[in-house]
């Protein structure tokens, strides 16, 4: 719904509206998390809801797209990543200090409950990759794991991997199909060849467009010219460098060059200009002289 959550700690703002020019959301104290709680990941469902792995008091998860949250799981240790697959399968990592290995859950009802751990004595949990339904990986502390069974059963894929040190701390997969593992002080490394995904990598830009502003510097009079977008009303969100918003209005724009003028009197620097038409947005820096 055009929000961005971000996982923090001692109370911050947890989610934007504004492209991540200002964060609106309400603080965490305020939706029951304790003052000095750190959200060490957050992931969403297609339905909007929201899934905040903390560290010592579980997972959160919000029905109402992040205005409350309420406890799902999971007492003591740290949520380390959250992650949900094509099918809204949620799957929790999740590690306790002291226990000589860690865990990994699965929900398929939307966190209203939890398998079993899934992955025993397989190292500590610190990242996992959905590629599909049924292609998980999951990076431990003894290096890369792939279950083809939802998680039922693991095979390790170590192969080209520094010996000494199998700390995996995160997998991404590239734009090129192949999966990148990034290790805890052993470099980068990237899979020999392209994994099986329903996941196209880095995703385009769909929901964004290109425009541009000239003079800039600029007296809040200019040219905007935008491409890869359908005329209409567009609206026009100026932000100053505290975040503050100071003009909201919508504009009529039609492809290619348009004279904008902002009919504002504002102190000379540097603001954030968000065009927005829709699900469409673009965010650019400009200068007001």
């Amino acid at each position: 719904q055009g929000k961005i959550f971000c996982g923090t700690g001692w109370a911050s703002p947890v989610h934007s509206s504004t492209d991540g020019i200002n964060w609106n959301g309400p603080l965490w104290s305020s939706l029951g998390f304790s003052q000095s709680r750190v959200v060490i990941a957050v992931a969403t469902d297609s339905s909007d809801r929201i899934f905040a792995g903390t560290e010592a008091i579980g997972v959160y998860r919000s029905v109402d797209n992040g205005l409350s949250y309420q406890w799902a799981g999971f007492s003591g240790g740290d949520v380390t990543d959250i992650q949900v697959s094509p099918n809204q399968s949620v799957f929790v990592a999740h590690n306790i200090a002291g226990n000589s290995s860690g865990f990994l859950y699965r929900s398929i009802d939307h966190g209203a409950s939890w398998t079993p751990n899934l992955m025993i004595n397989k190292g500590y949990t610190n990242c996992i990759f959905v590629a599909s339904d049924d292609s998980i990986f999951v990076g431990t502390t003894l290096g890369v794991w792939l279950s083809t069974d939802y998680g039922n059963s693991w095979s390790q894929l170590n192969g080209g991997l520094n010996d000494g040190n199998l700390v995996i701390l995160s997998l991404e997969l590239g734009k090129d199909g192949y999966l990148y593992a990034g290790t805890a002080g052993a470099g980068i490394y990237k899979s020999i060849n392209p994994i099986k995904s329903t996941i196209t990598g880095i995703p385009n830009k769909q929901n964004s467009f290109l425009f541009q502003t000239y003079p800039n510097p600029s007296f809040g009079n200019f040219t905007i010219e935008i491409s890869n977008e359908k005329s209409g009303n567009f609206n026009f969100l100026l932000v100053d460098h505290l975040g503050k918003s100071i003009y909201q209005k919508d504009h009529s724009l039609e492809k290619g060059k348009n004279q904008i003028d902002l009919k504002l009197s504002l102190p000379s620097g540097l603001y954030l200009l968000r065009v927005s038409n829709g699900d469409h947005r673009s965010t650019k820096k400009i200068m007001i002289r």
